[in-house]
């Protein structure tokens, strides 16, 4: 899975993950479980500031938070583009191969077919977002965006992401990973989609924040 099309915001974003990773010489960390262990921290990191408030409270909570639940965001997609990167799994690509999927019908799910294009390249996040946003829509999903409910599905994706890193020993993961490169891709894309849709809830511009927090994150581990 190879993307040429390098001025894709998501695609900027990950090379300066990787630049930021491999300015500290971090990559010899990375070994595939490490990297499975630093997603599910991240997420859940995102999930405290979740717990303990009603739904009525969350909206006002999430908004006096907003810096820190950003931040968190931006450390979950920095670890999807990391895995996507060391798995050889191109994120853009997975996410519209997954959109390609999301758009046929399923049977055992009750969804028809969708009539939508997906084009072969994004150039933005705002239309990677716009994207789901109009899958969501035409499946009459357009009243399901509430914050907490999205870090289910959240979560829920990266319990099946946390799947391909079960039951294998370190000299045996990386070959499977290899293995079910297009089904760790699908779970990677939609780990992704979760992102961009709280993202968009909470309205965030998401690329400065990113940025944001690898400045951040260079002063709080200099080279």
């Amino acid at each position: 899975m190879t993307n040429n099309h390098p001025t894709s915001q998501l695609k900027r974003l990950q090379l300066a993950a990787l630049e930021f990773r491999d300015e500290r010489n971090w990559a010899q960390w990375h070994h595939p479980k490490a990297l499975g262990i630093g997603l599910f921290v991240e997420a859940g990191e995102l999930a405290e500031h979740f717990q303990y408030h009603r739904d009525h409270e969350l909206s006002d909570q999430l908004q006096a938070n907003l810096a820190g639940v950003t931040e968190e965001l931006c450390d979950v997609l920095y670890w999807l583009c990391i895995i996507s990167h060391e798995a050889g799994i191109d994120l853009e690509q997975a996410f519209l191969h997954k959109m390609r999927k999301n758009r046929k019908p399923n049977e055992s799910k009750g969804y028809i077919s969708v009539d939508m294009d997906v084009p072969s390249t994004l150039e933005s996040l705002a239309e990677m977002t716009e994207l789901v946003q109009e899958l969501r829509n035409k499946r009459g999903w357009h009243n399901q965006l509430d914050p907490r409910d999205l870090l289910y599905k959240l979560i829920e994706e990266i319990g099946e992401v946390a799947e391909h890193f079960q039951w294998a020993h370190d000299e045996e993961l990386t070959a499977h990973l290899l293995e079910h490169q297009e089904d760790l891709a699908d779970e990677l894309a939609d780990c992704l989609i979760c992102v961009l849709l709280m993202v968009h809830t909470l309205q965030v511009q998401l690329e400065p924040a990113f940025m944001d927090k690898l400045a951040k994150n260079r002063l709080k581990y200099p080279v």
